[in-house]
């Protein structure tokens, strides 16, 4: 049986703006922070100046560009959770009156603000960390390959371990 869609946070009412910025800023962000890996490496080598401005920038802008997408992606999310309150508030109404009758009013509609609240705390915190996980993943291990070759053989095999 396939959920209804009015009851999910799904792609379709996460699409939007904001949606799009967030995911933006966590790709640049990102590739920012995986050059920061690649900067410190060569000022580990030869410390200079120029290295250090250029590992500052790519760090402090990976910060910046983090700090910015999330603020996005929690207004997307946001957004996504006030119309499926909504939904699940009519859905609720909705219901005969001999399947309501068991439940106290104030527990089902507690119910309904800490259950969307919750799905919407997930989605800011946890869903925005795998998001970044997976732009960050790509551009670490190109990097990890061209710095140590064995690298492109032993990622692959300790993630699929």
């Amino acid at each position: 049986m396939a959920p209804d869609p009015s009851r999910t946070i799904g792609r379709e009412r996460l699409r939007g703006r904001a949606t799009r910025i967030a995911l933006t800023a966590a790709a640049f962000g990102a590739v920012s922070q995986a050059l920061g890996t690649l900067v410190i490496g060569r000022v580990a080598e030869r410390p200079d100046s120029a290295g250090v401005f250029l590992l500052a920038t790519c760090l402090v802008g990976a910060a910046v560009l983090d700090t910015f997408g999330r603020v996005a992606w929690a207004g997307a999310v946001d957004r996504a959770e006030g119309p499926l309150r909504s939904d699940l508030l009519g859905a609720v109404m909705h219901q005969p009156l001999s399947t309501l009758s068991e439940q106290a009013v104030g527990e089902m509609l507690d119910r309904i603000d800490d259950d969307t609240h919750e799905i919407g705390s997930l989605l800011r915190q946890q869903a925005w960390r795998v998001i970044r996980l997976a732009f960050l993943t790509g551009p670490l291990v190109l990097i990890a390959g061209f710095t140590w070759w064995p690298a492109w053989v032993l990622f692959p095999l300790v993630a699929g371990a």
